[in-house]
């Protein structure tokens, strides 16, 4: 399968995903999350879907990936066929309990190059701590 096909079936999910997250807690406009299917990040190429929280209404978008450097999403999720599968069937406000239980699984790897303080300031605060995710801090 075609990455950016496999992204097309995830843009309700993602949507529903940026609703859930901004219905808990402001999120800042312009704030961002990317998904992007498994194989895009080993060949480093091919299509990032991209929602992005606006003042009046949230957009999709796709991004070219062409590598780690591409990367300008706040959060920024890798998805396997597996989670594929379980995130396209998700019903409204089912989209983050689906993506944690993919989490733990290890069917969705959660990145971000954002701060952990700059990302609660976005307004992710919340839902971060509601998926378990941790912050190790800075690598020197």
């Amino acid at each position: 399968m075609e990455a950016a096909e496999g992204l097309r079936d995830l843009q309700k999910w993602l949507h529903s995903l940026g609703h859930e997250i901004s219905s808990k807690s402001p999120v800042e406009a312009r704030a961002t999350i990317g998904v992007v299917m498994e194989g895009v990040v080993e060949a480093e190429q091919g299509t990032v879907l991209i929602w992005e929280a606006g003042a009046g209404e949230d957009a999709l978008y796709y991004r070219q990936f062409t590598g780690w450097a591409s990367v300008r999403t706040d959060l920024f999720f890798v998805v396997d066929d597996t989670a594929r599968m379980v995130l396209v069937d998700t019903r409204d406000g089912t989209a983050s309990m689906h993506l944690k239980e993919m989490l733990r699984h290890g069917h969705v790897l959660f990145y971000s190059l954002t701060a952990e303080p700059l990302l609660q300031d976005k307004g992710f605060g919340d839902f971060l701590e509601d998926c378990g995710v941790g912050f190790l801090g800075a690598c020197r």
